[in-house]
């Protein structure tokens, strides 16, 4: 995957197949309460799968993801990045490293259990990403 880009793939309904640009944003239930922070994308072909949506919106790459316990997740943001934090699914701060001021980071997922993680990159504006751990 190139840095900015993204093959679609799998269950595609409700994305857009159209060439343009697009935004995406996370509501709660009630579908008036944006949950998320709005990503701009483009579609540049209409066949997903077999081109790549390209972000048109700097932003923040967490990878390799999915990982394994006991091996780095590697954080790069096209900003300086001020706050890394590492949230449980149940809201429970895992972990917090703050004055970073670099944009690159590396987090060791050692005694994390397999399970789906929360990483708020606090930038330029908060970014959150979903790690999984196999």
């Amino acid at each position: 995957m190139t840095e900015g880009t993204k093959t679609i793939s799998g269950n595609v309904n409700g994305v857009p197949t159209t060439p343009g640009n697009y935004y995406m944003v996370m509501f709660t239930n009630d579908s008036y309460t944006e949950v998320s922070n709005r990503v701009q994308f483009q579609v540049s072909s209409g066949t997903l799968g077999l081109e790549e949506a390209k972000s048109t919106e700097k932003n923040v790459i967490l990878y390799p993801n999915p990982t394994k316990p006991g091996e780095p997740t590697f954080i790069k943001s096209d900003y300086p990045i001020e706050k890394i934090e590492l949230v449980s699914a149940a809201g429970e701060l895992l972990y917090e490293s703050k004055n970073i001021h670099n944009q690159r980071f590396s987090l060791v997922n050692e005694n994390l259990p397999k399970g789906v993680y929360f990483v708020k990159v606090h930038a330029r504006k908060l970014f959150t990403l979903k790690l999984i751990i196999q």
